[in-house]
Order: structure tokens, then C-alpha cells, then sequence
């Protein structure tokens, strides 16, 4: 506990951040040192290995963690103070303050060893419980029951996302490449807005339009300055309908190049984006019908939650389907994927795209608990240095918030938009693999 202390204290020293990360890899240091009879060194690095392996579900796992610090610290400074109010007693005080205190400290670290021992078994180093089988088939000889495979279940989110991170890493860069290029359409736009607000504002300048009567010197100018103006208006208008032109041929073509990417490991972002451009004309024509059919079921709110869903793999259907097919083809292959499993689909894309939302309030969370321990570090560190530490941040420095903020900004940037095309394309693997057991012909073992 003092190793742990001295890392997460010095890491909370810096910018608050490597204390919360500290105190994430080494939240389990303490359970490995008591079941497994480990030394500290072995705990230490046993935790960090464990949390590592599946990070983000630990991180998530832990959101009660930081409620039950803050919820203990609340009761403290607000209960104690009334309770010590009423006994005018300092040892009683401390007595009742300890009892109470211990009780979320034990739900606390209860909590903790369940995690751990989930994340044991997740791994494979629990052995499973065998105590549900029949006492009748441990008997040497005797076959157990066959097991088939259900259509009607699919992967866990969290294998499903552990899945996608590892494709995700491996193809970094060509992702990376074709996430970026998708921004160009948008960074011509708004340098386009940037200059026409700029020309408008030097033209306004140059004849002295300024003011509250400024626009009736309109009145006053030149036939030949009028039709500059008209002019600029126009080519404006034609270049604005170029670039928007630009960006949904640009916007569909990545579309379906992220989707070749990813099922092909060999292709490079310039193959995938000219292998894409071959069949530029159907996904047009399909992704036009999906736009307006989801649209137009989004005005009716429930409606638009089940076309999306129903028309989400549109993009991998099409791209996997043999050239040839129709259009609206891909969209019924899509809505049929998802079907009879429309629930489990809905539960993991709303997961996913929550998966942001949830990082950050956990963020928060580990922040708002962690600031007395801070605090109480500032406090030992005057107290025997003679001086405040310098540079150790707040709740109240908006450096801190302005990292986050920046942080989730380019992790969504960056990261969550190729990294959601993984996952999807690993979701529309596992609806097409059980549609085909589905549609399989089965053999019963009792069938001749």
C-alpha cells in the first residue's frame, strides 16, 4: 500500500492524469499480494499485466470504485460534522466515524475481488465450474451430451471490441490514411467559408458599407462594381456545389475502401480507395435509398432507431456481394442479417457509441475522488518541505479540463470513427456466420 501510494501520489503530482492511470494498473496489487501469497514487486507487475490485457473493460469496471470514495468522503465532511455536533466527544466521535466508514470500504474491496476473479476467469486462469454436470456423466466411458452452435447468440461486447482493437492496431496506418483523407472534403469547406467571409469583409471595407446605413451606399456604387458582386455571388455558389459534389464522392468512396481495408490485410489505402471506385455508381444508388429511408423513419423517432440498425451493414453487404447485384439488394440482405437478432445488434452499437460518454464520466469520476488525496499530498508536501509544490494542478486549473476536452476530441477523431468500422465489420462477420448456421441444413445425432 505504500508502494502504491508513493507511485499514484507522484503520478497525481503531474498533471493528475498519470496518478489516474497509476491507480487503474495497480488496483488489484493489493488482492494478487493476499490470494496468491505474491511479493510486492510480483503484485505490482501481476496487476499491471492483468489490466492491460483487457484495459477498457477494467477501467469501465471500476465506475463504482470512485462512487463509493465519493459517496464515503460526502458522508464524512457532512455526517461527521453533525454526528461530532451532537456527541461533543472527540473518541466516541472517532469510533462511530471508523464503524460506519469501514462498511463501503469492505463493499468496496469485496467489489474489487470480484472484478479480479472475473478477469481471471475471462482469461482462461480459473478453472471452469463443473459442479452443474450430472454426477452420471463423470463415468469413464460414457459420451457427453452433443453441443450445438446457437444462431441466436453472438459474441460478448467487450470480446467483440478487444476484437476490433487488435485489427485496429494491425492496421493502423492504412486506416489512419483513409480517416484522414476523409477530412479533406471538410477542410475545404470551411476554408472555403473562411474566404468567403474574408472577401465579403474586405469588399464591405473597400467601398465604406459599415455602419447602420451602410448597405444604402449600395445605392451610390458603380454598374461595374454591381456586376463584380453578382458575379462573385455566382462563381461562389458554383464552387460551393463543386465541393459538396467533391465531398459525397469522396465520403463514399472511403466508405466502402474502410470496408475493403479491413477484410483485406494486403491492400494499401491507394488500392482500397481504386478498388472501391469500381462500384462507386451501385453504392451511390444503395446508400441513397438507406439515407432516405432511415431519414425519413427518424421523424418518427422509434422508426429510425430500427431502419437504422436494420441498415447499418448496407456498406459490407454491398461491398462483399458479387458485382452485378441490384441495390436495393444489399439493403434487404442487411435488414435480413439483423432480423431476428435486432436487440443484441441494438444493445452493441448503442454500447459503442456510448463508449465515449462512459470513458469520460469514469474520467471524472477517478478525478473527483482522487482531489482530497491530492490535496492532502499538497498538504504533506509544505508541510515538510516548508513551501507548496509548484505546478500541481486543480479542479479549478482549466488546464485540466482543456485536456480532457482536447483528449476525447482527437480520441474521437482518431480513433473511434476507424475503430467503429472495425467493430461493425467484426459484427456483420458473426450476423452472416449465423445466418448461414441458421439457414444450414442440421443433422440430428438420432438421425440415421
Amino acid at each position: 500500500m505504500l508502494v502504491m501510494a508513493i507511485i499514484i501520489g507522484f503520478g497525481y503530482s503531474i498533471l493528475m492524469i498519470p496518478g489516474i492511470i497509476a491507480s487503474v494498473l495497480l488496483i488489484f496489487a493489493p488482492v494478487i499480494f493476499a490470494t496468491e501469497n505474491a511479493g510486492v514487486t510480483e503484485a505490482l507487475s501481476k496487476s499491471v499485466s492483468f489490466v492491460t490485457h483487457d484495459t477498457l473493460r477494467v477501467f469501465l469496471s471500476l465506475a463504482p470504485v470512485p462512487l463509493m470514495i465519493i459517496f464515503t468522503l460526502f458522508f464524512f465532511a457532512y455526517g461527521g460534522a453533525v454526528i461530532l455536533w451532537k456527541l461533543q466527544n472527540e473518541f466516541l466521535f472517532v469510533c462511530i466515524i471508523s464503524a460506519v466508514i469501514s462498511i463501503p470500504l469492505m463493499l468496496m474491496t469485496l467489489y474489487i475481488y470480484q472484478v479480479y476473479f472475473d478477469l481471471q476467469k475471462s482469461q482462461g486462469l480459473v478453472p471452469a465450474d463443473d459442479s452443474a454436470i450430472p454426477h452420471s456423466q463423470h463415468l469413464e466411458g460414457e459420451v457427453p451430451a452433443p453441443i450445438f452452435f446457437s444462431s441466436q447468440e453472438l459474441s460478448p461486447f467487450f470480446q467483440l471490441l478487444l476484437q476490433a482493437w487488435g485489427i485496429f492496431q494491425k492496421r493502423f496506418y492504412c486506416l489512419s490514411v483513409l480517416n484522414i483523407l476523409s477530412y479533406v472534403p471538410h477542410l475545404l469547406n470551411f476554408s472555403f467559408l473562411i474566404a468567403m467571409y474574408l472577401s465579403l469583409k474586405s469588399f464591405i471595407e473597400a467601398f465604406g458599407l459599415k455602419g447602420q446605413f451602410g448597405m444604402l451606399g449600395f445605392l451610390v456604387l458603380p454598374q461595374s462594381v454591381y456586376f463584380t458582386f453578382v458575379l462573385g455571388i455566382i462563381i461562389s455558389g458554383i464552387l460551393y456545389l463543386f465541393l459538396a459534389i467533391f465531398g459525397l464522392i469522396s465520403y463514399l468512396r472511403l466508405e466502402l475502401a474502410f470496408v475493403y481495408a479491413i477484410a483485406d490485410d494486403t491492400l494499401t489505402p491507394r488500392q482500397a480507395r481504386e478498388k472501391s471506385r469500381n462500384r462507386l455508381h451501385g453504392f451511390f444508388q444503395a446508400n441513397l435509398y438507406r439515407k432516405f429511408i432511415v431519414s425519413t423513419g427518424g421523424l418518427l423517432l422509434f422508426p429510425g432507431y430500427m431502419f437504422w440498425v436494420w441498415y447499418e451493414f448496407t456498406p459490407f453487404v454491398f461491398a462483399m456481394q458479387q458485382e452485378g447485384q441490384t441495390p436495393l439488394s444489399s439493403l434487404a440482405e442487411s435488414r435480413e442479417l439483423v432480423r431476428t437478432l435486432w436487440g443484441q445488434v441494438f444493445n452493441k452499437m448503442i454500447s459503442f457509441r456510448m463508449l465515449p460518454v462512459a470513458v469520460i464520466s469514469v474520467l471524472i469520476l477517478i478525478i473527483i475522488a482522487g482531489l482530497p488525496f491530492q490535496q492532502m499530498l499538497v498538504l504533506f508536501w509544505s508541510i515538510f518541505s516548508g513551501m507548496p509544490p509548484v505546478g500541481i494542478p486543480s479542479l479549478n486549473d482549466p488546464q485540466i479540463w482543456l485536456l480532457i476536452i482536447t483528449g476525447l476530441y482527437f480520441y474521437t477523431l482518431l480513433i473511434q470513427i476507424p475503430l467503429q468500422k472495425v467493430f461493425l465489420y467484426l459484427l456483420y462477420r458473426e450476423l452472416k456466420a449465423a445466418k448461414t448456421a441458421e439457414t444450414a441444413p442440421s443433422h440430428h445425432p438420432f438421425q440415421s
